[in-house]
């Protein structure tokens, strides 16, 4: 069983108050106990390192929520967004979400399907980056994925038109009541503009900043490309290259 990394103490974070004018000590609030590395790991593919790391910060209660991440989307002619958000699920082939078609990344990723995300999960110093195209999920798989969600969730969708304009946040919480007496737990369906997408990845980096600056890069190689002596066969279709930080 890998050691997990523990957070300081509050107060021993606390006790030299010029740290947190100071951003240079930042990183000693963070014990890593962990003595393994990237190439230590017994996995040469992306998803189950990523799997790994992730069951990792799931097991860490100071982390609010390991899902959480940062996705950035573009317009077609380059003009980028980007924004944290939860990530719905994610298995071998795909990270997926979900968003109103009519909100800035959904007209976004209409325009421009490339997409980039990034986890951050503070406490292990660890980062993921992953690159690749955006897909449409079909509706009768974003109909099943809604009809999971919590009545709670399912409530707050119909209570927003993503990213227009309001005239306070009393009218979220009226049209809130509103909906709340139109859907009983059972039976809510899914607004006909909030689709779920799927982020496929062709590019997936990992960093972890306290194991020598540690930074692995995983990729989808080109048709036809020949290795050289700085990438290295993975597993499952994908190479790997270690980069400087």
């Amino acid at each position: 069983m890998l050691e997990k990394t523990r957070l300081l103490p509050f107060n021993q974070v606390t006790k030299n108050k010029t740290r947190f004018s100071d951003l240079s000590g930042l990183k000693d609030f963070f014990l890593d106990e962990k003595k393994y590395t990237l190439a230590d790991m017994p996995y040469k593919d992306p998803y189950n390192i990523f799997k790994m790391w992730f069951q990792e910060a799931k097991e860490l209660s100071d982390l609010i929520n390991p899902l959480i991440a940062c996705l950035a989307t573009s317009t077609r002619t380059g003009v980028p967004s980007v924004r944290y958000m939860l990530i719905d699920s994610f298995n071998e082939h795909s990270f997926k979400f979900f968003t109103f078609h009519t909100s800035r990344k959904g007209k976004e990723l209409k325009e421009n399907p490339l997409a980039s995300m990034c986890f951050f999960w503070a406490p292990f110093l660890r980062t993921v980056r992953i690159e690749g195209h955006v897909e449409q999920l079909p509706d009768a798989v974003a109909d099943e994925l809604f009809d999971k969600r919590s009545y709670e969730s399912q409530i707050n969708m119909h209570c927003s038109s993503q990213s227009e304009r309001v005239t306070s946040c009393k009218v979220l919480m009226e049209r809130e009541n509103q909906k709340r007496k139109m859907f009983n737990p059972a039976s809510v369906p899914r607004p006909s503009n909030l689709g779920w997408f799927a982020l496929v990845p062709s590019v997936v980096e990992f960093w972890q900043i306290k194991q020598k600056k540690e930074r692995v890069r995983y990729r989808k190689p080109s048709p036809g490309e020949v290795l050289d002596k700085l990438t290295h066969q993975g597993e499952k279709g994908w190479v790997y290259e270690y980069m400087e930080p």
